[in-house]
């Protein structure tokens, strides 16, 4: 969902051109459309700079989506970097919760982040990790 990346956005946007593909929970594309839609910007990215490298970072889930971009453009300069990668997520114990998820009503999806924070932290602080605390709550919402 990208939640990770707000941690280190803007640092990193001063030495790079950073992009984050943000996945709301509800939506389904499945893995093949999510691979098809980063190869397609990569591609992209390619084609506008042919010589300078492409960081593709992946973060749990995106690390499974960067790697699959990357065994499927071998002749694009790209620089894997993961962090955290689902790779292994057949042995972890989130595994138990899969059934819990999958049984949630699509209007409820929503709730994914809050019932997984224990492992990735609480979402809304992270979201406001850049926020000026200077203005009134309603505007720091916003």
């Amino acid at each position: 969902m990208g939640m990770g990346l707000i941690l280190h956005h803007k640092a990193l946007g001063r030495v790079f051109e950073v992009r984050c593909l943000h996945i709301p929970v509800q939506d389904r594309t499945p893995f093949e459309g999510l691979v098809k839609l980063v190869e397609e910007t990569v591609s992209l990215e390619h084609a506008t700079s042919p010589k300078k490298p492409i960081y593709l970072v992946g973060d749990s889930f995106g690390g499974c989506v960067a790697l699959a971009v990357a065994s499927r453009n071998p002749s694009i300069d790209l620089v894997v970097i993961l962090a955290n990668p689902a790779t292994s997520f057949g042995q972890s114990q989130l595994q138990r919760l899969l059934p819990v998820l999958e049984a949630l009503p699509d209007e409820l999806y929503f709730t994914i982040p809050y019932l997984l924070s224990f492992v990735m932290g609480d979402p809304m602080k992270m979201a406001m990790v850049n926020i000026d605390d200077k203005r009134p709550p309603r505007l720091q919402l916003e």
